[in-house]
């Protein structure tokens, strides 16, 4: 007797588009079809706004189906940007928010300031964990350009959660 197996698994379907509008805007979405399930269970859409260095503007919603476990789903509205606040102080921040849980996820809001010869920043990051704990950070650190800094450092918190921030040392 031979036994065979068939599957009817079926690989997904990505599809992903990315374009310039203009100089300063960028549109971005992408989809994950199951052909197995018959549904999109990623979709992902995004606009990015930098209409000069240092100032930009994100909107992203994002939507995962990752089960039929409703708990382990989500959808999300996140908004992020780093943007001058005066002639020598910057503000940067971002939020996450869930959308079927009516509630905020993860967040950071900082300020910079940018003297001729050092730059503060301050940061404070909130990121909730899957066992439901917050996991609140405070960055505070004083760099002097072109030698050091004294602090913890922001600027991996501030590349991760906030697209196309740029260190205000940075040449425009």
């Amino acid at each position: 007797a031979q036994t065979s197996t068939t599957s009817d698994a079926k690989s997904d379907i990505l599809l992903l588009s990315s374009g310039r509008v203009t100089k300063e805007l960028r549109l971005d979405a992408n989809f994950q079809y199951s052909q197995s399930n018959q549904i999109f269970n990623r979709v992902n859409f995004g606009t990015f706004w930098q209409p000069e260095p240092m100032k930009v503007l994100n909107v992203q919603y994002r939507r995962d189906i990752r089960s039929t476990d409703p708990a382990a789903n989500f959808e999300i509205f996140d908004i992020s940007g780093q943007w001058p606040l005066s002639a020598r102080w910057y503000g940067v921040a971002r939020l996450n928010y869930l959308i079927k849980e009516q509630d905020v996820g993860q967040s950071l809001v900082g300020a910079e300031y940018r003297a001729d010869c050092w730059i503060f920043r301050f940061v404070g990051q909130r990121t909730p964990t899957a066992q439901g704990v917050v996991n609140t950070t405070v960055f505070l650190q004083l760099e002097f350009n072109g030698l050091s800094s004294l602090g913890s450092n922001p600027l991996t918190a501030l590349r991760a959660n906030v697209p196309g921030y740029q260190k205000l040392t940075q040449p425009d």
